[in-house]
């Protein structure tokens, strides 16, 4: 985990020069456009097109400048995560304000969401099956929420998590704590709710194909009662 965590987090840094040196080229040419240079443009009547490339430019320069921001604060969270990884007790949550499309996306933007990842949904209203399913094929670890929500979600949901085999937790059950985008649930706790989850997982599980075996058992016994009410 927390190699992983160093690894990515070296990733953004790296990114981060990047964007940082995309802004710094971008104000160094907005100037330039303003030098006397471009000052020939104007006698040529290419007032119009100056401003095009100057309204151009400034617009990239806010988005690069947006994007720095946003690395930013995704590798001030990745530290953080890192931090609580290297603790030892405690297992780094990234927190999903909302179990939708617009929730997963923004989240996928500011923190990002990969493989072997904890959850926290601190809202399940708006949540639909596909939002499970994408967590699911991303490999996400466990999805945490209060013990209070759980309680009174909609009663597909938990079968939606189980369909998918997306364990999904409660924060008493993982002792999870959450600040702000990021959390932390005690390593033992969340370790025992796994167990416990995976052990109900299997019992659903035999329960289906004992229900399915008996269901077959009792579709040859009527067929068969019929052939032999025919032939009798």
């Amino acid at each position: 985990m927390v190699k992983r965590l160093k690894s990515f987090a070296a990733e953004l840094q790296e990114e981060l020069k990047e964007r940082d040196y995309e802004i710094q080229r971008l104000q160094s040419r907005l100037r330039r456009v303003h030098t006397a240079r471009d000052a020939e443009i104007a006698k040529d009547g290419g007032i119009a097109k100056r401003d095009a490339i100057i309204r151009s430019l400034k617009q990239r320069l806010r988005m690069a400048e947006r994007q720095s921001r946003n690395l930013s604060k995704r590798l001030a969270r990745k530290k953080q995560s890192e931090e609580i990884a290297v603790d030892g007790e405690a297992v780094p949550l990234k927190v999903l304000a909302a179990l939708t499309r617009d929730g997963m996306h923004r989240l996928a933007g500011e923190a990002g969401i990969t493989e072997g990842d904890v959850i926290y949904v601190t809202r399940t209203d708006g949540w639909g099956r596909s939002i499970v399913k994408d967590l699911a094929d991303i490999g996400v670890s466990a999805v945490i929420c209060s013990a209070e929500m759980l309680a009174g979600s909609d009663p597909q949901m938990p079968p939606a998590f189980r369909e998918f085999g997306v364990p999904l937790l409660s924060d008493t059950d993982t002792q999870a704590q959450v600040q702000g985008k990021i959390g932390r649930a005690q390593k033992g706790a969340l370790q025992a709710a796994l167990i416990r989850w995976e052990e109900e997982q299997d019992r659903i599980e035999r329960e289906k194909k004992l229900s399915m075996v008996e269901h077959m058992f009792k579709e040859y016994r009527s067929e068969r009662g019929k052939e032999v009410r025919k032939g009798g």
